[in-house]
């Protein structure tokens, strides 16, 4: 099932999940589309850690909510340095 309507070229990021588990969000692709799928492994230097947030659906969707609501309500917003953060939660 393909339109010219449809992307030809997805890209998406995905971390493999417990029993090699991948799930990929392509919500611009209709339900019963067939594609092949390549994977490119990325070292740690090479991921964007923001295309892996957004990969997974809820990650996703609770991202957009978080950034929406600081934009509404940036009385809301806690501001700390890394130090901050690191003396409160010894990370």
């Amino acid at each position: 099932m393909m339109t010219d309507a449809l992307p030809q070229v997805v890209h998406t990021h995905a971390v493999v999940q417990k029993g090699g588990r991948i799930e990929i969000f392509a919500p611009e692709l209709p339900e019963g589309t067939e594609v092949d799928v390549t994977f490119d492994i990325l070292s740690p230097s090479e991921r964007n850690d923001t295309a892996y947030l957004k990969a997974s659906p809820e990650t996703h969707t609770q991202l957009m909510e978080a950034l929406k609501n600081a934009e509404e309500h940036p009385e809301n917003l806690i501001v700390f340095t890394p130090e901050e953060w690191d003396a409160k939660y010894n990370v």
